[in-house]
C-alpha cells in the first residue's frame, strides 16, 4: 500500500507542475468550437457574461445570446445577436437549446457560484459544449484574492497595472469572492452530475501573475520552490502556479458511440 500511496503522490506532484500559457487554452478551446459548433447550420450559442467580448468567436451564421449584468457592456459587444441584461444568479436559463455555452471569468464574481453552473450544465443540448474558464480559489492568488477586500484589490491594480482602473463596467477590476464553488473539482462534479463529460482541463498561470513575479524577481529556483513549498505545506490543495483553469465539457447524445477517435477534434490538430 505504501509503493501505491507514493505513486499516486509523484503522479500528483507531477500534474500540479503542468501549466500551459492562457493563449494555448484559448486556442483548444476555439479548436473545438470550430470543430464542433461552426459547421452547424443553426447552432445556437450562450455567451454567459459576454461582457465587451467573447473569448471564443463564431461564425456569422451562429447566433450567439449575450448576458451580462451591464447593458453597456451588451451595447458595445459587436458578435451579439441577442442581448440579455441579467444576473446569471437570477435569470432563468432554458434547458437543452444551446449547442454552446461559453462562460470565461465570470464564476469567481458570484457569491453562489453552483447554481449557476448547474443552470449553464442544463442548457447545454445533446452533441453540445460548456466551456468554463476561471480562475482557481485555490492558488495562492486565490486565497489572497478571497480574504483581502476590494480595496485592496484596486490598489493592486493601480499600483502595479493600470493607474487608472475603476470598478466601472468594462474596466476592473470588478468585485470578487472567488468561492470554492467555483473551483475546477467542483464545477467537474456538478457537469458530471448533469450528464456532460469532461473533454479537455488545462492549468493556467495567468500573464498578470507572470507579469508581477517577473518585476520581483521571482523566477528560476525561488520560483520553483515556492511551488513546491506550496504544495507541501498544503497537502496539494494549493498550487502556486496554477492560477486560472479552462475546462470544456461535452453532453453526449444518447446513440453516440464511445471511443470513437474521431469524436476528438483536437486529436489532428496535435498530430
Amino acid at each position: 500500500m505504501a509503493v501505491v500511496s507514493a505513486d499516486r503522490k509523484a503522479s500528483r506532484l507531477t500534474h500540479l507542475r503542468t501549466t500551459i500559457p492562457d493563449q494555448e487554452a484559448i486556442n483548444v478551446a476555439q479548436a473545438w468550437c470550430d470543430s464542433r459548433i461552426g459547421t452547424r447550420r443553426h447552432a445556437r450559442v450562450l455567451d454567459a457574461g459576454s461582457g465587451l467580448r467573447s473569448y471564443v468567436q463564431f461564425p456569422v451564421h451562429i447566433h450567439v445570446t449575450g448576458v451580462d449584468v451591464s447593458q453597456d457592456l451588451l451595447d458595445r459587444n459587436p458578435r451579439l445577436d441577442d442581448r440579455i441584461q441579467a444576473d446569471l444568479q437570477e435569470l432563468e436559463i432554458a434547458k437543452r437549446v444551446y449547442d454552446c455555452v461559453v462562460c470565461w471569468e465570470v464564476l469567481e464574481h458570484l457569491k453562489e457560484p453552483a447554481p449557476v453552473v448547474a443552470k449553464l450544465c442544463e442548457a447545454v443540448t445533446d452533441n453540445g459544449l460548456l466551456i468554463i474558464g476561471s480562475p482557481n480559489p485555490h492558488s495562492i492568488k486565490g486565497l489572497i484574492t478571497r480574504f483581502t477586500p476590494y480595496a485592496f484589490h484596486l490598489w493592486v491594480y493601480r499600483r502595479f497595472f493600470n493607474p487608472e482602473a475603476t470598478d466601472e463596467a468594462g474596466e476592473g477590476p470588478y468585485r470578487t469572492y472567488m468561492k470554492s464553488a467555483g473551483a475546477a473539482s467542483a464545477v467537474l462534479r456538478t457537469a458530471k452530475g448533469e450528464g456532460l463529460t469532461n473533454v479537455y482541463m488545462a492549468w493556467i498561470e495567468s500573464p498578470m501573475q507572470v507579469s508581477f513575479r517577473e518585476r520581483f524577481h521571482v523566477t528560476g529556483r525561488i520560483w520553483d520552490l515556492i511551488r513546491t513549498l506550496t504544495q507541501v505545506f498544503s497537502v496539494g490543495r494549493v498550487r502556486a502556479d496554477a492560477t486560472d483553469y479552462v475546462s470544456i465539457f461535452e453532453r453526449p447524445a444518447a446513440s453516440a458511440m464511445i471511443g470513437d477517435p474521431s469524436a476528438n477534434p483536437m486529436r489532428s490538430a496535435q498530430g
